[in-house]
């Protein structure tokens, strides 16, 4: 279920495209995958938190 998770967040990211590199895009990308973890269950929230991981440590 990590992989699932992994996935989404993934493709949701993918989706915004280069306006990811933007700051306030990227503040909001990771509000709004971190509601999603918030409500799946704790597999699928660690593969939605590996993403949100590496949106914080991009700058």
């Amino acid at each position: 279920m990590e992989l699932e998770g992994k996935r989404y967040a993934l493709e949701f990211v993918r989706a915004l495209g280069a306006a990811i590199r933007r700051e306030p895009v990227r503040t909001k990308a990771i509000a709004d995958l971190t509601r999603y973890a918030a409500n799946r269950p704790a597999s699928v929230a660690s593969g939605v938190k590996i993403v949100i991981d590496v949106l914080k440590g991009a700058t």
